[in-house]
């Protein structure tokens, strides 16, 4: 028999290996197999050591230990959206959502995520700051930008993003919001009335064509 402190161990009957008798004579040996499933402790530790020792009749061998190391990987992934997908005046805003995922293999944290937004100007905290992330966990947080006549003249605002836990660094995302119509039905008949609230930046051709007028 063998006793591993990690594992149930099977071992074959001694009549199946050297001469087949009932002894485990000198040079021959048997083989006895156990399975260990890894857990995600084992993996946040980076290695896994298990100790065991062979016993038959009554003589025990000495305890031998065997330590696997494993290849963790720590990765943070970013995806972010944004609301409303187009604007068509200066001083609206734009709401963007930023989901973090833990893409890695080990647990991330206890510690503040944050978000970097060349758009924001201000590193976003997202979740609290002693966020835990386990692998696949997520952890969410929201900005708002105000266009301006300069988003108006250029016709679209790209902003680019990463996350960060203070040591792994996310892929960067790029969204780009375009100039686009009124949020008023585009499928106004000709001579149809309608109310626009103008605002600072707007010039009379945009408003214009933003209703579809010539």
């Amino acid at each position: 028999t063998v006793t591993d402190d990690r594992v149930a161990v099977t071992c074959p009957e001694v009549t199946t290996v050297g001469n087949l008798d009932n002894n485990l004579d000198g040079d021959e040996a048997v083989t006895c197999t156990g399975t260990y499933n890894l857990t995600q402790l084992d993996l946040n530790a980076g290695s896994v050591t298990n100790i065991a020792t062979a016993s038959a009749s009554g003589n025990s061998s000495l305890a031998v230990s065997t330590t696997v190391t494993l290849e963790q990987t720590r990765a943070l992934t970013l995806t972010k959206t944004a609301d409303p997908l187009a604007y068509n005046s200066a001083n609206q805003i734009i709401t963007y959502n930023y989901v973090i995922t833990n893409s890695g293999n080990v647990t991330l944290g206890p510690v503040q995520f944050t978000v970097n937004d060349n758009k924001i100007g201000v590193a976003l905290n997202c979740g609290g700051d002693a966020t835990i992330l386990d692998p696949n966990g997520t952890v969410t947080c929201s900005a708002t930008y105000t266009t301006t006549d300069a988003d108006l003249t250029a016709g679209s605002v790209t902003n680019s993003a990463s996350a960060t836990d203070g040591t792994t660094t996310s892929n960067t995302v790029t969204a780009t919001i375009n100039r686009g119509t009124s949020s008023t039905p585009s499928n106004l008949q000709p001579g149809s009335t309608i109310q626009h609230q103008v605002v600072a930046g707007e010039w009379l051709w945009q408003i214009a064509r933003c209703y579809g007028a010539d």
